[in-house]
């Protein structure tokens, strides 16, 4: 799951209605924890917030 949420800004991971599912659960995990670092104000606790690393 590390690999293809690294993967999912360099190159497509896949094709489908489960690619375009992941796709969207990447997206909603990347925007809050983006916003995260900008204002540093990480919330503890919340795993979602949180990339992979």
């Amino acid at each position: 799951m590390t690999e293809l949420f690294a993967a999912d800004d360099r190159e497509p991971i896949g094709h489908g209605p489960g690619a375009d599912h992941l796709r969207e659960t990447f997206a909603a995990i990347r925007a809050p924890a983006t916003e995260m670092r900008a204002t540093n104000q990480a919330q503890r606790g919340d795993l979602r917030g949180e990339p992979p690393r």
